[in-house]
């Protein structure tokens, strides 16, 4: 593993590849509206915060961490049907599709 050893995630290559600006997700305006138009479907989710898991581009972790603030007291039951109706939805969208590598989600 060499100090300088970095690598380039695929919506990264494909800007390239376009000749268009990359901007990373956890900066980017159309994933945070994303987000937003899918979370504001769950009423259970009150926010959220996005973060870079991978500081040094070297793929060890996710690229984005998303961090979900969820309404207290939830049963554990509930808690798990709605993370598998939200990663539901949020599957069915194009944008998180073509601008996030890969994701990860604390509840917080």
């Amino acid at each position: 593993q060499s100090e300088t050893e970095f690598a380039i995630r695929r919506p990264a290559i494909e800007a390239i590849a376009k000749a268009e600006v990359w901007v990373h997700p956890v900066r980017d305006a159309r994933v945070h509206a994303e987000f937003d138009k899918v979370i504001a479907q769950f009423p259970e989710l009150l926010g959220f915060s996005l973060e870079d898991c991978d500081e040094t581009s070297r793929l060890h972790s996710a690229e984005v961490l998303l961090v979900l603030n969820l309404e207290t007291g939830l049963a554990p039951e509930a808690v798990q049907e709605l993370m598998q109706r939200f990663a539901q939805v949020l599957s069915q969208s194009e944008v998180i599709a073509e601008h996030v590598d890969s994701l990860r989600v604390k509840l917080a």
